[in-house]
């Protein structure tokens, strides 16, 4: 079966505030025109894996605001102009944990989407390496978090048992597993 791609006919903005945007966007299909409501960020952020030397995933405990309570999560963040993601990665990880990696490395060949029905953002999966304390968060005025250690074990028992819901999060913790070494499946393993 040959699946065609609807064409784009029109796209309409109806609100642009904050670097994000609301679009409707009206296809023609095969069975005629059709409208959707899409919204993203204007920019692909950054989400990382970041992991210290001795196996602890560096997150953060965040009040998110779309779902008006505190959540769990790898940290990440929107570049600057003509930023690049391990820029982006370096200073969003130090600004939100005061950490600092010795390295990153990029974690699949192209961005993830959050959520392709109707987000409109991408985003860079990366793993941040030998991560090391350097200072204290720098936070901007609207983020409420603090950053938490896990041990990788605990991090996985967290997201099997629900405790960890942030799907960017698991998905990032899925292609960086597998970039350390270690064996996913139902229960993943360190190599032996």
């Amino acid at each position: 079966m040959s699946l065609t791609v609807p064409k784009l006919v029109r796209e309409e903005v109806i609100r642009d505030q904050w670097g994000k945007v609301v679009l409707e966007r009206t296809f023609q299909l095969p069975t005629g025109e059709e409208r959707f409501l899409v919204w993203g960020g204007k920019v692909t952020p950054s989400i990382i894996f970041p992991i210290t030397r001795d196996e602890n995933v560096v997150a953060v405990r965040e009040f998110r605001y779309g779902a008006n309570e505190f959540v769990i999560q790898l940290p990440g963040g929107c570049p600057a102009e003509h930023e690049s993601a391990e820029a982006t990665a370096s200073k969003e990880l130090e600004e939100e944990t005061g950490f600092r990696a010795e390295r990153f490395v990029r974690l699949g060949k192209r961005p993830l989407w959050f959520e392709p029905t109707a987000c409109i953002t991408p985003y860079v999966p990366l793993l941040a390496l030998g991560c090391r304390k350097t200072g204290e968060p720098k936070l901007d005025k609207t983020e409420i978090l603090e950053p938490v250690l896990f041990p990788l074990a605990d991090w996985i028992t967290k997201i099997h048992s629900g405790e960890i819901r942030d799907s960017k999060s698991i998905a990032v913790t899925f292609l960086a597993l597998a970039e350390l070494g270690w064996k996913v499946g139902r229960s993943p393993e360190m190599p032996r």
